[in-house]
């Protein structure tokens, strides 16, 4: 009974939900992000509008407005509207129900499943009412609404929500993810990203790999990523080779197959031949540079990277195949230089777009299938559910920040993880002393300019000490124009004495005599007060 009143009669068993501070508000913001998404896109999206329906009330009184509630789904069904219609049905089946003292219930009135089309940059929608109808359309960038969805069109959006499953649950609250695909869906998907592969140059390409528009794009990289996560080389030769007979490049993914096959002669012939046919396109040449580093043929491997380097126009990928060249050689101080001279770029993560701002969420209960993972939390975010004692543990033991080098990416990890490996290798002092020998670091720099700036201002003060000592007033620090008085200070000084010793009237006789006296020059009055304070000192 307890739990009954716990839980909301809104709620669905198996599905955390976000609720919208305003109806609609997630597809809003879905649909003025169409253009801007990158890559695969956003996961598909799922909103629902629920309204409350009083019990035993005449039918006259005002229904209470909807209230809108989403979240994100990894792995659904969505080759067909039909199979998009068995999960809404799935939804509305584990909507909570009401108690028998419920003066109402809640009921799913609309829902909509959005699918993003990476190919075209469009957004396939299917909505369904309750009671009413399924309707599909796909909305632009430009908030157009076209309908009917073409078959190609759904053909793309269901090939890129499928590539998305691959990849791991997206950072964000409420997230939903399903079985992995059964063999059936598996096989069209495999059929489809066939079909559809030469479109993929649109996608961008991964910031981890070389710079490829068709070897290392992102639906590339994603096929080969569930080749090789299932141990699966055999499909992996069936998929890549046809399109690497169109494309000689794409013999890099061919030739990882054939060395997880134990086949290394089929992985070397393959390479040397699409390096003939293509030109010595540097992707290739940079696979044949690990393959043969993988055998352990170290001094080849150095020269075939430093002819990939030279093809590809300052791709990092080829410095740091060189460093671990040089590093496996022993070469520390050539490993720090190829580390150096890689052109590795800031890591900007990119902001996630297309999400309304977060408001209460609903909790997740227990999942209806077993084989269903749920998500209801942010990774980091405080669970607000929790009892006193992971209070107390939160306050008292706080959970670790991750150190600086967890949260690097893409080249700076490549780079970082080699660093580590020279650091174990050799020591953490041999290896400041390598980088000694190799570089000049600002801080030596830094100290021979203070060093140098010392040595001037010291000689600048000497040059200065030795122009400045002319006469005797020099001698005391003093310049002789600092000594000199001005003009009638000396007669001042002679006549406040005079007064002091005279009486009265002959003081008045001596002031008119002054007078008609000439005032001294100033060069013989100063001349006359530096002799006479020579001879006192």
């Amino acid at each position: 009974a307890g739990d009954a009143e716990e839980v909301s009669m809104e709620e669905l068993r198996g599905t955390a939900e976000n609720v919208e501070r305003a109806v609609g508000e997630a597809l809003t913001a879905r649909s003025i992000a169409i253009d801007y998404y990158r890559h695969g896109g956003p996961p598909d999206l799922c909103s629902l509008e629920k309204q409350y329906q009083r019990a035993w009330l005449p039918s006259d009184v005002a229904p209470l407005p909807a209230q809108g509630y989403y979240h994100w789904v990894v792995g659904a069904d969505c080759s067909c509207p039909a199979a998009v219609s068995t999960y809404f049905d799935m939804l509305v089946r584990n909507l909570t129900m009401p108690p028998w003292y419920a003066s109402g219930s809640y009921n799913v009135t609309k829902a909509t499943f959005c699918m993003y089309n990476p190919f075209r940059r469009v957004d396939v929608r299917c909505e369904a009412t309750f009671p009413g109808k399924v309707r599909s359309f796909y909305v632009d960038g430009k908030g157009g609404v076209i309908e009917p969805v073409d078959d190609e069109i759904w053909e793309e959006a269901f090939l890129g929500s499928c590539l998305r499953s691959i990849h791991h649950a997206p950072n964000l609250p409420c997230v939903k993810v399903l079985a992995p695909m059964p063999l059936s869906i598996e096989k069209k998907f495999i059929q489809l990203a066939s079909k559809h592969f030469w479109k993929s140059n649109v996608l961008g390409n991964s910031l981890e790999h070389p710079q490829h528009d068709l070897a290392y794009n992102w639906m590339a990289v994603t096929m080969a990523n569930f080749f090789r996560e299932n141990q699966r080389p055999e499909a992996a030769v069936d998929f890549f080779l046809p399109l690497a007979a169109r494309e000689p490049a794409l013999a890099v993914h061919v030739s990882d197959a054939f060395l997880r096959l134990q086949d290394s002669a089929r992985a070397h012939a393959l390479l040397d031949d699409s390096i003939a046919a293509s030109g010595k396109q540097f992707v290739l040449l940079l696979k044949k540079c690990e393959v043969l580093l993988a055998e352990g043929k170290i001094t080849k491997a150095i020269a075939v990277g430093e002819e990939a380097v030279v093809e590809s126009g300052g791709d990092v990928s080829g410095w740091l195949l060189l460093a671990e060249a040089y590093f496996r050689l022993k070469a520390v101080d050539m490993a720090l230089v190829m580390l150096n001279e890689a052109p590795i770029k800031p890591h900007k993560p990119f902001p996630q777009i297309g999400i309304p701002k977060m408001n209460v969420r609903t909790k997740a209960w227990v999942p209806s299938n077993p084989n269903m993972l749920l998500i209801s939390r942010m990774p980091g975010e405080v669970d607000e559910y929790s009892d006193e004692f992971d209070d107390f543990l939160q306050v008292h033991h706080p959970k670790p920040e991750p150190l600086p080098g967890e949260l690097l990416e893409g080249y700076w990890r490549r780079a970082f993880d080699l660093l580590v490996d020279m650091m174990n290798s050799i020591g953490w002092d041999e290896l400041l002393e390598a980088r000694a020998r190799v570089f000049l670091m600002k801080e030596d720099v830094d100290k021979n300019a203070d060093r140098t700036g010392q040595k001037d201002s010291h000689a600048k003060t000497e040059k200065k000490s030795k122009d400045g000592v002319k006469g005797p007033a020099a001698a005391n620090g003093k310049s002789n124009d600092a000594i000199q008085p001005e003009q009638g200070e000396g007669d001042s000084r002679e006549v406040e004495d005079k007064d002091e010793s005279q009486p009265e009237d002959e003081r008045a006789v001596a002031q008119v005599q002054e007078e008609v006296k000439e005032v001294p020059d100033t060069q013989e009055v100063a001349g006359e007060s530096s002799a006479g304070k020579q001879q006192e000192e």
